[in-house]
């Protein structure tokens, strides 16, 4: 019963924090404003993890957009997406 309750409080932290991500990235492109900076840096691994483990972002859809947007820059492959295990 104890987990449960610790799982529900995690996810809605989760979605609270999702919530003011999308609600930034409609005032600007990136988290750290009008330009990629470390905020997007910091994020792009929690949003890449949520992803894999199938997290539905799609009530995010400026997080998504955003992740998707970062997913492509040559920096993301070489810090990211190369450590991952093959699938």
């Amino acid at each position: 019963r104890v987990w449960k309750k610790r799982v529900a409080e995690a996810e809605g932290e989760m979605e609270r924090v999702l919530e003011r991500l999308d609600v930034a990235l409609g005032e600007h492109p990136w988290l750290s404003g009008s330009r990629f900076g470390l905020a997007d840096i910091a994020w792009v691994v929690n949003s890449h993890r949520l992803l894999q483990a199938r997290y539905d972002l799609s009530k995010r859809p400026r997080v998504l957009d955003w992740h998707q947007r970062v997913a492509v820059r040559p920096s993301f492959d070489r810090a990211v997406a190369s450590y991952q295990e093959p699938r």
